[in-house]
């Protein structure tokens, strides 16, 4: 039987470790996704939306916030869904105008928060997703769209 060569070895566990790392953040921004793509769907099913393919992520720690900015069109109505990986105890989503003056929000205490918001005009809005709490690491978060 061979001996195996403590620089190889060590070499191995240092490409092994290096790509554990981005393999375990994507596991939790996935996670992310599936929790909020669970209830949009579920929205969906239920008043006949479309949920966009595409989707907004992040990864923050307690008491942090990201923003996003898009554009919504008048008269239709969207279904904002944040969903927060398992490390994500209490994730909140809050909806703005173009000048900031609140439109909406979903701050109960869960892991996904949902906005609805029909404009009454087509502009630029900013939506901000804060996590309110989770674990001492931080957690991924994932914003997904479903509208009609």
């Amino acid at each position: 039987m061979k001996r195996i060569n403590r620089k190889i070895v060590a070499l191995l566990l240092m490409v092994v470790t290096t790509f554990s790392v981005p393999l375990y953040l994507l596991a939790t921004e996935e996670e992310a996704k599936a929790v909020a793509q669970q209830i949009a769907y579920a929205l969906a099913e239920r008043f006949g939306l479309t949920v966009r393919s595409t989707y907004r992520y992040g990864f923050l720690n307690e008491g942090q916030s990201s923003y996003v900015t898009t554009t919504l069109y008048q008269g239709t109505t969207y279904y904002l869904v944040a969903g927060g990986c398992s490390k994500a105890y209490d994730v909140d989503i809050i909806v703005y105008d173009e000048n900031y003056n609140l439109i909406e929000r979903d701050n109960d205490a869960r892991q996904v928060a949902v906005a609805r918001v029909t404009p009454r005009w087509t502009g630029t809005f900013h939506i901000k997703i804060q996590m309110y709490s989770c674990s001492d690491e931080g957690a991924h978060w994932v914003l997904l769209y479903a509208y009609k």
